[in-house]
């Protein structure tokens, strides 16, 4: 849970802040497909860690069958959402040497 003196940012309006319109969440998308291709000219398959994942948008772009995907926030209310992508929202016991990929 966030701390109080982050609730404002990161509480249950969390989505309508972080996202202000759909043109801005558009041009967000697009973005993340270009990293995306970027990423795979150096590794396409494994486990990734996007730290700061928020709504796990940019985790989308990692396909199921190619990766198992992780993402950590400080909003519980994105890491909600962020679950019902496929995303694992908890980090693994021993974590050392475990991800492929740490994206922030």
């Amino acid at each position: 849970m966030p701390s109080d003196s982050f609730s404002h940012l990161y509480g249950a309006d969390y989505f309508v802040r972080y996202l202000p319109n759909a043109e801005d969440h558009r041009k967000r998308r697009v973005m993340y497909r270009q990293e995306y291709s970027r990423i795979c000219q150096f590794v396409r398959s494994g486990t990734v860690l996007d730290v700061g994942c928020g709504v796990g948008d940019f985790l989308e772009c990692f396909e199921l069958k190619n990766w198992i995907r992780y993402g950590i926030d400080i909003s519980s209310y994105a890491l909600e959402r962020a679950s019902g992508k496929d995303i694992v929202t908890a980090l693994p016991a021993s974590p050392e040497n475990f991800f492929d990929l740490v994206v922030f």
